[in-house]
């Protein structure tokens, strides 16, 4: 089930829109396996657009969707145009590379470029230790302090904290481990250094189920599963009551988090592992809000470890590399010696064949020859010798009668037990000459 539910605007949806928006979330979910807040938040979109246009999609101007996505923020405005675009393109029929509609081909989401232009705003996103302890004392029950540091510990993304499970959160008094479920890559294990105080306080003494598997960890009205709308308005309400002068979202923590585990010299690899990233995701350069200043505080704090540790890395992705080879080449040298066999083996069964294929065209060859020769016999016979090979053919045919007859009559006489034993010795020659033959 999805987390949240949007409220709609009051004016009426289109029947035909909304057909066609149902269909296009059951490509989305069967064809393209997508997740169920993704087609939620598009079909929110495609439904805002419907009501704001008051036509069918296919009939839409530019001029239309520019005054839809006009009362949008930029960064909204850029994720709902590559969702139209992709739906435009589903709409149309059209493939890749394919020209999209009129009404969306020139609306294109903003540059990169004029993006990071403003990088005041842009710094704003990373919040402070000092500002993080403001938004812990000004949290207003024991739930709502452990969501923020696990948000700011752990950066998690909101599907993925609203996923957690009231058993997956452990202190085994070296590490705080959780377990995410809800993710857009995969369900993962997070660990955490030391005891994260508010957490398991939560956890320990507030948290309704404490332990029961399969029970939301945040709760709220009637025991129910926290919504995204209610962790929204919470983070709205603490944010004011904190006075730091902005809006702080749930995002704005991931940021952070990913900022300060870079800053403390976690290698990337663990940062990606941590928070969900696929590995070598362009997505941890933009997240990260480490600056000159910052580096150069670090060179100064780790100038001496910063050649040791680099060359231990190094000799160890050495090692690793030359490991991975080696384990590549034997296999390699396995898939290759099984080809050849293989091969060697078809070979065989082919020559075999070969040669079963030549006998019998010789053995046909004589068999003609035969015939060629007795009708040329035949037609060389007098009426009396005629009469003769004809007495001898009957009296032939009547011996190889007797001589069924008596081999039935034998067949018949035979007990049980002796049909079963000649039936083990046939079985046996066919065996063996099964395994020649291979």
């Amino acid at each position: 089930m999805p987390l949240f539910r949007y409220k709609m605007n009051k004016k009426k949806c289109n029947d035909e829109n909304l057909r066609t928006i149902r269909e296009y979330n059951r490509f989305r979910k069967d064809a393209e396996r997508i997740q169920a807040t993704t087609i939620e938040n598009q079909e929110y979109h495609l439904k805002g657009l419907s009501e704001s246009i008051s036509k069918s999609f296919k009939d839409a101007t530019e001029k239309d969707i520019l005054e839809f996505l006009d009362k949008y923020a930029e960064t909204t405005r850029d994720g709902i145009i590559a969702t139209l675009r992709k739906f435009y393109q589903w709409l149309f029929e059209l493939e890749r590379g394919d020209k999209l509609p009129k009404c969306i081909r020139n609306i294109r989401p903003t540059p990169k470029r004029l993006r990071d232009k403003n990088e005041i705003k842009y710094r704003e996103r990373y919040i402070t230790e000092e500002e993080y302890q403001k938004l812990i004392d000004h949290a207003l029950n024991p739930m709502h302090k452990a969501m923020i540091e696990t948000l700011y510990k752990f950066g998690v993304r909101v599907s993925e904290l609203l996923s957690m499970k009231s058993d997956k959160v452990s202190y085994d008094g070296e590490f705080t481990r959780i377990t995410v479920f809800r993710s857009k890559t995969k369900p993962r294990d997070a660990v955490h250094k030391g005891r994260l105080t508010n957490l398991m306080t939560y956890v320990e003494s507030y948290q309704p189920f404490r332990g029961k598997k399969g029970e939301p960890l945040w709760v709220g009205r009637n025991n129910n599963c926290f919504s995204k709308r209610g962790m929204q308005n919470m983070l709205g309400r603490v944010s004011k009551y904190s006075e730091l002068g902005r809006y702080v979202n749930n995002h704005d923590f991931r940021h952070s988090s990913i900022t300060n585990d870079l800053k403390n010299g976690i290698p990337t690899t663990h940062v990606e592992t941590k928070h969900g990233l696929v590995h070598g995701s362009l997505v941890i350069s933009r997240y990260d809000h480490n600056k000159t200043k910052q580096f150069e505080e670090w060179l100064k704090d780790n100038r001496k470890p910063v050649e040791d540790e680099t060359y231990v890395a190094l000799k160890q992705k050495k090692d690793t590399m030359e490991k991975g080879l080696k384990t590549d080449m034997e296999h390699m040298k396995q898939v290759y010696e099984n080809v050849i066999g293989k091969l060697k083996a078809d070979m065989h069964k082919l020559k075999n064949q070969f040669d079963d294929f030549e006998n019998n065209v010789l053995d046909e060859r004589k068999r003609e020859k035969r015939q060629e020769q007795m009708n040329k016999e035949e037609e060389a016979m007098s009426p009396e010798e005629k009469a003769e090979q004809l007495k001898i053919d009957v009296r032939s045919h009547k011996r190889a009668i007797e001589f069924d007859n008596k081999e039935r009559e034998k067949e018949a006489a035979k007990t049980p037990e002796q049909k079963a034993e000649e039936k083990k010795k046939i079985d046996k020659q066919w065996k063996r000459l099964k395994e020649s033959m291979q």
